[in-house]
């Protein structure tokens, strides 16, 4: 078969190849040189830069040795001013926060000095102004020869109230709420408990046991013991009489002794209270001993 002149112009699979390791050399050649003269570049920079160095640091000192301050001299950032020609005389007593900042006092210093005047309270001395939580030593120090205090004139003092009014001895069983309330320490809620407690008691046999009212204390009770008395007229109760609702209602029964009073009595509805306080044993030792001056034992 005699081939086209068209299959003639076709390369074969080996001359492909080398075409295109032909081209990946030409693309090498034009690349790097571009990679070789950036590292240069970049050693030029640096030697350039070693070789800048030494006049800069001349050029520093230089400049230092201009404005007379040394390199290697500290320079302290904590000190409140610059220059003493910035501190003036000042009252603590009518510090003002503009005045406070030019002195370098810091704002947190400046909160608490403002709180201590808003107390009502005057600073007398520059040493009570040196007592302020955060002024640190050598800011008093600094602000020490300025401080002019001007004359504080003392606060008055308080007026002591007494009571110019004698207080008549009260008699517990007959008085009102009313009554009670010029005894110390006997407010109107103090009084009503009293009242109440003695209406559920039948009155007071001695003024010692208003310490069994909630909220007399005993140094409470040794302070108004003199100014109270009782007359021993207690109301006289009959058990049988009662109902158990009432039994257990009275401070010197309670719940548990009514139940066992309310059962005899079930069974001995007319009995005396002797009776009922000999045929049963028990109350001897639970019953309150205070109860006997309520009972009518006759």
């Amino acid at each position: 078969m005699i081939k086209s002149s068209f299959d003639k112009l076709l390369l074969s699979k080996n001359e492909r190849l080398g075409i295109y390791c032909l081209l990946l050399i030409f693309v090498g050649f034009i690349f790097l040189p571009y990679k070789f003269s950036q590292s240069d570049d970049l050693e030029n920079l640096e030697s350039k830069n070693r070789t800048i160095e030494p006049f800069l640091q001349d050029s520093i000192e230089i400049n230092l040795e201009s404005s007379k301050i040394s390199p290697t001299e500290p320079i302290d950032k904590s000190s409140p001013m610059n220059a003493s020609d910035m501190l003036f005389n000042f009252d603590p007593n009518t510090l003002t926060k503009t005045t406070a900042n030019q002195l370098g006092i810091p704002p947190h210093v400046f909160k608490r000095i403002k709180n201590y005047l808003n107390t009502g309270a005057k600073f007398k001395t520059p040493q009570q102004f040196e007592k302020i939580y955060g002024l640190t030593p050598d800011l008093y120090k600094k602000l020490l020869p300025y401080i002019q205090i001007n004359d504080v004139k003392p606060s008055p003092p308080e007026p002591i109230v007494t009571k110019s009014k004698k207080i008549t001895p009260i008699e517990l069983n007959t008085c009102t709420n009313s009554d009670l309330l010029p005894l110390p320490g006997i407010g109107s809620g103090l009084s009503t408990r009293i009242i109440k407690y003695r209406d559920l008691l039948g009155g007071f046999y001695e003024t010692s046991q208003l310490k069994e009212v909630y909220g007399i204390s005993d140094s409470l009770y040794q302070e108004i013991r003199d100014l109270v008395f009782t007359n021993r007229q207690t109301q006289k109760l009959v058990l049988s009489e009662m109902s158990f609702s009432e039994m257990q209602k009275h401070p010197y029964i309670g719940f548990k002794i009514a139940k066992l009073i309310s059962a005899y009595l079930k069974q001995h509805p007319q009995a005396s209270n002797q009776e009922i306080l000999k045929n049963l044993p028990v109350l001897g030792n639970e019953l309150n001993k205070n109860m006997i001056h309520y009972l009518d034992c006759k």
